[in-house]
């Protein structure tokens, strides 16, 4: 996991690398066919093949870091929203039913109506 998120950081590196690396495994594999008469049309291919293997990583790099990366913060921002909201929601809902004596604020509810009240099936004290 740490490695994935170490790439995605640096993704452009790796799709740099890959069309490199694979530019120079072309040239090193295909060497002997450059110097025929043809040779032009093999140094188009490693550089086409070349750039569809970086493509090809690119891909997988952002559908990996997407899925492995961004899921999971977004879920966990979704999450921490969720608790913030519940949380207002029962302030809410204690500050509704408290009773005023001497200035003070007293809360008198059973358990059974404070999850009323934060579902929202009530708004008054039963």
């Amino acid at each position: 996991m740490e490695f994935i998120k170490r790439v995605a950081r640096n993704y452009w590196a790796v799709y740099y690398l890959a069309y490199v690396g694979g530019v120079a495994a072309g040239l090193w594999r295909y060497w002997q066919r450059l110097t025929a008469d043809d040779g032009i049309l093999w140094l188009a291919a490693i550089f086409g093949a070349s750039a569809g293997s970086a493509l090809l990583v690119a891909i997988l790099l952002e559908v990996t870091g997407r899925m492995v990366l961004l899921i999971p913060a977004a879920i966990k921002k979704l999450k921490a929203e969720g608790r913030k909201e519940e949380r207002q929601r029962i302030v809410n809902a204690l500050r509704q039913t408290g009773v005023r004596e001497n200035g003070t604020t007293e809360v008198r509810l059973t358990t059974a109506e404070v999850i009323k009240i934060v579902n929202g099936e009530s708004d008054e004290r039963s």
